[in-house]
């Protein structure tokens, strides 16, 4: 059996693959890694069966056929190569001796990727929806006044610098805090940078009102990475209402339906922040009428009242002081001849007690024949108070006799 050497054998193998594929072919597979080296762009293509990978081959385009695929298909080219991205490729095939086999592209199908997402995409609607998860940010209570504002999007993104000097340069005056959380807004990196940056909010939630996810415009493949379940769930949870303005007048993502506005330019969230705001001043300004107005009636109402009362206040105070200028004149009448009549009456009851304390005096009594008998100085009542050979003073009208008791007899 003929031994052949490894460069003899990958020699072989590369003219039966000249032989057999002398004209391009068409490949659909997944973009397992993509590297870039001067304008070359190096591929990783896999086939994958329930995760596990049945198929790999190297692919590469060079730098003159992507520019003119960017000729070609515009700013879709940069869609279409990101990693996780299923694309049918039109290639040459090219086995070398030291470098192996590897598929040089030289046409991409973007239609191709897109149907396959579109699929993709009504599948995760579907599922978001069994999962209650496409109006749950939308049902959050909102805040009186939007005003602190976390900005998710590219530091360098022309959208970002209309949303801040739109919203900053508002003709009513509001102000804003407005803090940007860096992140990228299309390409590989937009899911795991966008993730890390809705978590930074949340762990600071209570600082801000709403959150903002804001880009310029570009193609609809670039859109890819806002169909994410990953992102989209988490936007969905989120606990703070979230606004999408990504730049994309026909193209709704599923971000767009699981956020709790969607609004299609970074400008038009910017009007929609204004406009809350401004519908709020005018309802303060509203109910600032409606209690100038209030108070405006109640001052006229208690106004009117407080005449009213003026005018009785006053009536009654002329005739009250009528009445009692009317009583004092009574009184000044009345006075002198009803004190006539007290002192007179006073007098002749002043006589009475003077007759009857001259009748009830120790000496008119003594006059009547009667004595007073004492005993020590105290007048004696009762004959209890007396016994034998008690000496007692006995007061007449004309003198005072000391006697001595030599009995005592009990009146029958």
């Amino acid at each position: 059996m003929k031994t052949f050497s490894l460069y003899e054998l990958n020699e072989f193998l590369r003219r039966v693959v000249a032989l057999n594929f002398n004209e391009a072919v068409w490949v659909t597979a997944e973009i397992g890694q993509i590297n870039q080296s001067r304008g070359h762009y190096y591929i990783r293509l896999l086939e994958k069966e329930e995760d596990d990978i049945i198929a790999e081959m190297s692919a590469v385009i060079w730098q003159t056929d992507f520019r003119r695929l960017q000729r070609s298909l515009g700013k879709a080219t940069e869609g279409v190569f990101v990693e996780g991205m299923e694309v049918r490729l039109k290639g040459r095939l090219d086995f070398h001796e030291r470098y192996g086999l590897k598929l040089i592209v030289e046409e991409i199908d973007p239609t191709y990727t897109v149907g396959k997402l579109e699929i993709q995409k009504r599948h995760l609607i579907m599922t978001l929806q069994s999962e209650g998860l496409i109006e749950r940010n939308a049902a959050l209570p909102t805040p009186s006044v939007w005003q602190r504002i976390a900005v998710i999007s590219s530091e360098t993104a022309a959208g970002w610098a209309d949303f801040r000097n739109h919203i900053s340069s508002n003709a009513y005056g509001f102000c804003y805090h407005v803090q940007l959380f860096p992140s990228a807004m299309q390409g590989q990196f937009l899911e795991k940078e966008m993730l890390q940056q809705l978590e930074n909010i949340k762990q600071q939630k209570d600082r801000f009102d709403c959150v903002v996810i804001i880009r310029g415009g570009g193609a609809k493949l670039d859109l890819v990475a806002f169909d994410t379940p990953s992102v989209c769930r988490a936007v969905a949870t989120f606990p703070l209402p979230v606004l999408t303005g990504i730049g994309h007048e026909i193209d709704i993502t599923v971000l767009d339906m699981v956020a709790f506005a969607s609004l299609k330019t970074p400008t038009a969230v910017a009007d929609f922040l204004i406009e809350k705001n401004l519908i709020y001043e005018s309802s303060l300004i509203e109910i600032g009428r409606t209690l100038t107005q209030f108070v405006q009636n109640r001052l006229y109402t208690e106004g009117a009242v407080l005449s009213q009362l003026n005018q009785i206040v006053q009536l009654q105070t002329t005739y009250l002081f009528k009445t009692q200028v009317q009583k004092l004149t009574y009184f000044d009448d009345e006075l002198p001849k009803l004190a006539q009549k007290l002192i007179k009456r006073q007098s002749k009851d002043l006589d009475n007690l003077s007759e009857l304390i001259d009748l009830m005096s120790v000496e008119s009594i003594l006059k009547r024949g009667f004595s007073v008998t004492r005993k020590n100085g105290q007048i004696v009542q009762n004959i209890n108070e007396l016994k034998p050979d008690d000496v007692v003073e006995t007061q007449l009208i004309d003198g005072i006799v000391s006697s001595q008791i030599i009995s005592k007899s009990y009146k029958l």
